[in-house]
């Protein structure tokens, strides 16, 4: 994924081109949808992901790719994340063995849909809602959809 290139000489590279580098794999092609159980392993950008993280290890410079490979990863991305499930959106879904010193996921998310069941959307919590938005300081977009919630499942296991 590193083009045969060695750590090293991968942060040697200019910090765009290794953006890009990283974009072509960690970006998906469709939205990511955030969901309580889901397979994170079947995601080919989180996939990318633990392969990125590992082949960097947990030296200083390693560190530092890994951040930035997750910058891109919540940057570029866009997510449908269930209301329910926005917190542990927020704490990080990305996989790995400890956490690294790393922004916010709140800072780092441009475009982002939460899915809210109807139930859960009474008049009175309405602007609450709205006011979720002020914990992300990069937004491009946020939008609400509210659904019912039978279709918080995927049909498969429905069936």
């Amino acid at each position: 994924m590193l083009g045969g290139k060695t750590m090293k000489q991968f942060a040697m590279l200019d910090e765009e081109d290794r953006r890009d580098i990283f974009c072509q794999h960690l970006v998906a092609d469709e939205s990511i949808e955030v969901r309580e159980y889901m397979d994170l392993d079947e995601l080919n950008a989180t996939h990318s992901f633990l392969v990125f993280r590992k082949e960097f290890g947990n030296s200083k410079l390693g560190q530092q790719l890994t951040q930035e490979a997750r910058r891109v990863f919540y940057e570029e991305n866009d997510f449908f994340v269930w209301l329910d499930d926005l917190d542990d959106f927020l704490d990080d879904i990305l996989p790995g063995e400890g956490r690294i010193e790393a922004a916010p996921v709140a800072s780092l998310v441009r475009n982002i849909a939460v899915l809210v069941e109807r139930h859960q959307c009474r008049c009175g919590n309405l602007t609450d809602f709205f006011q979720q938005a002020r914990i992300f300081s990069n937004l491009d977009s946020i939008t609400y959809e509210w659904r019912d919630c039978w279709e918080r499942y995927d049909r498969h296991e429905l069936e």
